[in-house]
């Protein structure tokens, strides 16, 4: 992980704090809240993320917006498990997904878990925040 993590004044995880193999701690259920992305924070670009707050390598908590592709992999690995995010681990790994005509280096947290690997497919499960 990023010495950025540790030095970090900010709440929020940005993938710049995160490396390949990193152990991400899911320390509550996790929420979908509206956040306003615009500059002028006017409410002019509102959008619902999904975040859960997170330990990251052992660090303080921190707060993680989920993107679609961590929360169906993590939807698969976790099969769906009504006890849902807190509590379970999972590890950083970044893919290169094409998003608007180019190639980017998009975070994708895999599930860690002790028991076999039972899997489903994650596209017939709905992201509800219970994974």
């Amino acid at each position: 992980m990023s010495g950025l993590f540790g030095e970090s004044r900010s709440k929020f995880v940005s993938n710049k704090d995160l490396t390949s193999g990193d152990t991400i701690e899911f320390l509550d259920n996790g929420s979908w809240c509206s956040v306003d992305f615009s500059k002028a924070r006017d409410g002019s670009d509102v959008k619902d993320v999904y975040q859960v707050n997170v330990s990251v390598n052992g660090h303080p908590a921190k707060i993680m917006s989920l993107n679609k592709t961590s929360r169906d992999s993590l939807a698969e690995g976790f099969n769906n498990d009504p006890k849902g995010l807190k509590g379970k681990k999972a590890t950083v790994t970044f893919i290169t997904q094409l998003a608007f005509g180019k190639k980017t280096k998009v975070l994708e947290l895999i599930a860690l878990r002790n028991d076999v690997f039972q899997g489903t497919n994650a596209k017939d499960i709905p992201f509800d925040g219970v994974v």
